[in-house]
């Protein structure tokens, strides 16, 4: 942790530059170390106010990894069929939000005559091998969040470190 971000009496200037700083070396140290500035930016009682708004931005803008990646992942992990009702904003070009553990895409499912929906509006999709009628098929708006490939690995070695330093 920087000596400095509990100070109050640096010029602002020199706090927003090591505020960038650390919130460049936060992200490059991985999703532990992000968990532990978002919870420190809701904190302005406890750090620096140009540190706090600093790492604000690790709520939900985390440079994202790559959407081919997530792509194929979600693939596997679907299916073909069930992959290919699926139509994303900009062709997953950039997720809209991206954080420590991982990002959302926003996108349209296509639901088939053997689609159902609970009292929620739930979707409980059928095999995804079903025709849609001839009528116009109904969609709707889904958000897509996909974990970061490794994520639970790298928290548990962070974690075992902590541990064997604590």
């Amino acid at each position: 942790v920087d000596k400095y971000i509990f100070r109050r009496d640096e010029d602002d200037l020199i706090n927003q530059k090591r505020a960038q700083e650390l919130l460049v070396l936060i992200q490059e140290i991985g999703p532990t170390a992000i968990k532990v500035g978002q919870a420190l930016s809701v904190r302005q009682d406890l750090i620096n106010e140009s540190y706090a708004k600093a790492l604000v931005k690790l709520q939900d803008d985390v440079p994202p990894f790559d959407s081919d990646v997530a792509k194929e992942f979600l693939k596997n992990e679907l299916g073909i069929a069930k992959f290919n009702r699926l139509k994303v904003e900009d062709n997953w070009e950039k997720p809209i939000a991206s954080a420590s553990i991982g990002q959302v895409y926003k996108a349209t499912l296509v639901l088939n005559d053997d689609d159902e929906q609970d009292e929620e509006g739930l979707v409980l999709t059928g095999s995804g091998e079903g025709t849609t009628s001839t009528n116009q098929p109904k969609e709707i708006n889904i958000a897509i969040k996909i974990q970061r490939p490794n994520v639970l690995a790298e928290i548990a070695l962070d974690l075992f470190i902590v541990r064997e330093f604590i």
